[in-house]
């Protein structure tokens, strides 16, 4: 099994909500048993956490180019990757500014964006964590059928998925 790392606050050092560095224990859980290091101190540096300012579009229906604009984004000039729910977004262009990468169509729902760099994840505001793709529909087979039913309708939708 592998151990999950996680970060604890302590008392009176700092706040995750303020703009301050904060200072933090690290605590290692496996197996549901919790070992906290009182030595090892890990400090969150607000001048090393990506924050993104906008996103763009928010709602898709194909395939398509995001555009993500923030500070901190590509620090180093590579190392950034962007995840729409389990699907890697392909980056083209990546500046401490800005991300551009085309994402390939999604099946009609809800997704979280993530985007990760060599020095942890980007803060991302909620109004822009995440993006939805619009379920349409672009054919119906056949296009006639009795008045009582019995017929099987197939609908093909613009998100490569289809429909009985």
């Amino acid at each position: 099994l592998t151990p999950v790392i996680s970060v604890k606050s302590n008392s009176g050092i700092g706040s995750s909500d303020s703009a301050i560095d904060v200072v933090k224990n690290i605590t290692l859980m496996q197996d549901a048993v919790e070992v906290v290091c009182g030595d090892c101190l890990f400090t969150y540096e607000v001048t090393k956490t990506a924050v993104v300012t906008g996103l763009s579009p928010l709602e898709i229906t194909t395939a398509t180019t995001l555009t993500i604009d923030g500070t901190l984004l590509c620090p180093g000039g590579s190392g950034t990757t962007v995840m729409v729910g389990e699907t890697t977004c392909s980056i083209q262009t990546c500046t401490n500014a800005q991300i551009t990468c085309d994402l390939d169509e999604l099946i009609g729902g809800t997704y979280d964006v993530v985007i990760s760099m060599s020095n942890g994840n980007a803060n991302i505001p909620d109004d822009l964590d995440s993006i939805s793709s619009v379920f349409q529909i672009s054919s119906v087979v056949p296009v006639v059928g009795s008045i009582y039913g019995g017929t099987v309708i197939t609908s093909t939708s613009f998100n490569s998925a289809t429909v009985l």
